[in-house]
């Protein structure tokens, strides 16, 4: 493949009646079927930009005390999952990732992307508003990471933790 897998505005999951479950994977000028499971390609993505999936994984459900529906940080961009619809089978991918920055308009059933796609969901406003505002929380807290070169370690201090998400609420 010819295009930048590392630079994605989404990354959905669909089911085709002769290929079965297959990632669609937008970016900003095309639309691209990805002949593999969801969860392979989004663990193949982490190994590709050398990051450490499980790391961030913890980080944040520390950051945010719950462990479902983390946001991803994968090349230095923040990604909300989404609910696409309701899993066939146990072992179904349901959820979808969109990139933060790359949302312009949310209606009550669909996300319209800056590149114009529109993305149905099948969630509540509420809960996919809550991913938002974790994704923007963890956009906030990586850069100020990033700045303080807190990546070197792979540890953030709790009070700093603290403070950043004290400012940040009371703002």
């Amino acid at each position: 493949m010819c295009m930048n897998l590392l630079n994605f505005d989404a990354l959905l999951p669909t089911y085709l009646p002769n290929k079965g479950n297959v990632c669609i994977l937008y970016d900003s000028t095309k639309k691209t079927i990805i002949e593999t499971n969801f969860n392979y390609f989004l663990h193949s993505q982490y190994k590709f930009a050398k990051e450490n999936q499980y790391y961030y994984s913890n980080l944040f459900s520390r950051i945010l005390k719950h462990k479902k529906n983390l946001p991803h940080y994968i090349n230095g961009s923040v990604y909300i999952p989404i609910k696409i619809r309701k899993p066939l089978i146990k072992t179904d991918s349901a959820s979808g990732i969109v990139k933060l920055d790359c949302i312009s308009k949310v209606n009550n059933s669909s996300i319209t992307l800056k590149s114009g796609v529109v993305i149905n969901y099948s969630m509540n406003l509420k809960t996919l508003n809550t991913h938002y505002k974790e994704g923007l929380l963890i956009k906030n807290i990586m850069e100020t990471e990033k700045v303080k070169n807190l990546t070197k370690e792979h540890s953030l201090n709790e009070q700093f933790l603290a403070y950043y998400l004290k400012r940040l609420l009371d703002n």
